[in-house]
């Protein structure tokens, strides 16, 4: 990368255009010794990569396997514990197929990664079915009894009851209109 630069030669100013060095194509040893050991998730995405990249359309047909390096990719391993449970058996299937035992290092911490995610979601589908409904087998809840009329007749017969209706001595039969008088 070219500069200006502005120098004294005596009492004039010299204006000087100065081409830079070209940096370094390669960082020194030092640099690289004290940088920190890549995430596991780096790691996993790595390792998967290169298994995917072996196979020519492996993408295409494991198609599980591809989601999960195109998540990988992304820095962050938690997502698995999010997936369903036959999502991770999916994966975790295919993975077991494209590898031979022992699987190198850091397939062999994708499996263990995929695995204690499939016991942890099936873990939460136990206790899920555990966990009652409803409150109705846990809260008290009041009882009811019939009582037979017996004891009906006995709770209400010292109760106070209205008077019967008044009986009329005038003859049953339609309602007359009443009259207005002007």
């Amino acid at each position: 990368m070219d500069q200006l630069r502005l120098r004294r030669a005596g009492s004039q100013v010299v204006i000087a255009l100065e081409t830079a060095a070209p940096a370094a194509a390669e960082p020194p040893r030092a640099a690289i010794a004290k940088a920190p050991p890549p995430a596991p998730a780096a790691r996993m995405h790595a390792a998967l990569q290169k298994l995917l990249d072996g196979g020519g359309h492996s993408r295409e047909v494991l198609r599980h396997l591809a989601a999960l390096e195109q998540r990988l990719g992304q820095g962050d391993a938690s997502f698995m514990r999010a997936l369903s449970i036959s999502t991770l058996q999916s994966m975790l299937r295919q993975l077991q197929g494209l590898v031979a035992p022992p699987p190198p290092p850091d397939i062999a911490l994708l499996l263990a990664e995929l695995q204690a995610a499939l016991d942890g979601r099936r873990r939460a589908e136990a206790d899920d079915l555990l966990r009652p409904i409803s409150s109705f087998l846990i809260e008290p809840q009041p009882e009811v009894t019939e009582l037979d009329p017996a004891t009906l007749d006995m709770e209400f017969d010292d109760a106070p009851r209205s008077p019967p209706p008044a009986q009329s001595d005038a003859p049953a039969g339609p309602p007359q209109p009443a009259m207005a008088t002007i």
